[in-house]
């Protein structure tokens, strides 16, 4: 007979949120590569954006706003603050998405761990399901935001 796991399964509810949240994300990469694409304002936006990662977008997005504020034509000043925004909540989306989940044995609970480019220690940060469910609403408030510029811009 297996010995039992010193490791506790995963909640259901911590399974859940992490779903609701890759879920919402995706939604708001979608509505960013839109957004994109229209102020782009080309018929090959679509094939310039095509398969950018959120990074490109975001940066692409930001470079244009501040470029039509420069010259008078800022249709969208809500936009960078919102795609700041933006940036942070993917940052915390990254940790999940791109890192693992790890049982610490000194604190016995679920921690998310994240190895980063040119650093030798991983880092650490929260895996519980009411911080997935926090990124989730935050998600979903630039999802509105986004949706409500891109009216403006077409």
């Amino acid at each position: 007979m297996a010995e039992e796991s010193p490791v506790p399964p995963l909640p259901q509810d911590y399974l859940l949120a992490l779903g609701t949240m890759v879920t919402t994300a995706a939604i708001v990469e979608f509505r960013l590569r839109v957004i994109s694409t229209q102020l782009l304002d080309s018929r090959y936006s679509g094939l310039i954006t095509a398969g950018e990662t959120v990074g490109k977008l975001l940066d692409l997005c930001e470079q244009i706003t501040k470029q039509q504020q420069l010259v008078g034509g800022g249709r969208v000043p809500e936009l960078l603050p919102l795609l700041s925004r933006c940036r942070a909540a993917f940052k915390r989306r990254d940790q999940y998405i791109h890192g693992t989940i790890t049982w610490g044995p000194d604190e016995a609970e679920w921690t998310t761990m994240r190895s980063r480019r040119w650093k030798p220690l991983p880092e650490f940060g929260p895996a519980a399901a009411e911080d997935l469910v926090d990124l989730s609403k935050e998600l979903n408030t630039v999802c509105d935001g986004l949706i409500a510029c891109s009216l403006k811009i077409h």
